[in-house]
């Protein structure tokens, strides 16, 4: 089972689209890094893990669901 797990995930600012369709699953005891240039969407990923930012798709967690 994935300890954390991304489905579809969308976030948009106004017409910029910065994640489209966004799939990730990261299971218990994998590390993960993002390595990218400036401003494909890292830290609005990040973000989007939390559930404080409101996103299209599904994400999940060990202990959190939403829709």
């Amino acid at each position: 089972m994935a300890l954390l797990r991304l489905e579809g995930v969308r976030k948009a600012f106004g017409a910029n689209v910065v994640l489209h369709a966004l799939d990730l699953s990261v299971a218990q005891g994998q590390c993960v890094d993002l390595i990218r240039a400036s401003g494909p969407g890292k830290s609005t990923l990040r973000l989007c893990v939390g559930p404080a930012e409101a996103v299209a798709g599904a994400r999940s967690s060990k202990n959190h669901n939403t829709q």
